[in-house]
């Protein structure tokens, strides 16, 4: 069945989606200043996760951290992982988090903005089709429209951007 909905999600989806799209586009700019030293894209992104870890970090405490240690005990309670293994996994999922992230740096100091962000589109789209056959998530017919909405914008970028890659080479 499809998850409910509701405005605050809504809201802090994309609220979440314009600070990774500015996260991107920001430090793509800065990428055309002079770099330090050893200032690839893979450090630029170490260096924007530290501080904004270190920016949110009191706001999660504060929000979170009254509940931490009593859904820790919750998850140990379910006996599905032991302490060891949960710790594992948790530090696993981030990592990799991470190193997506770091991968996606790397792809949009390759290419224009646009093009990223139109690459994310797209991967959102298969993942959700994925998921529509992989997991057997059923789509209404407002789901199929989305989805129908994405994929053609992502076309009509893609004949517009090679029109315009023609007109300069003309």
């Amino acid at each position: 069945a499809e998850l409910s909905f509701t405005w605050d999600c809504f809201a802090f989806a994309i609220g979440s989606n314009v600070a990774f799209s500015l996260r991107g586009v920001l430090t793509k700019a800065s990428s055309s200043s002079p770099k330090g030293e050893h200032m690839d894209a893979g450090n630029t992104f170490a260096i924007v996760t530290a501080l904004s870890f270190l920016a949110v970090l009191p706001i999660a405490l504060y929000v979170e951290g009254p509940m931490l240690q009593m859904q820790w005990d919750k998850a140990l309670r379910t006996k599905v992982y032991t302490e060891n293994e949960l710790l594992a996994r948790i530090l696993a999922s981030g990592l990799s988090f991470y190193l997506y992230n770091e991968v996606a740096m790397y792809t949009l100091d390759a290419v224009h903005p646009i093009t990223h962000a139109v690459g994310n589109t797209i991967k959102r789209v298969i993942l959700i089709l994925f998921s529509v056959f992989r997991f057997g998530t059923p789509m209404t017919m407002q789901s199929v429209i989305g989805s129908t909405i994405a994929m053609a914008g992502v076309f009509l970028y893609s004949l517009a951007k090679m029109k315009f890659k023609k007109d300069k080479k003309e």
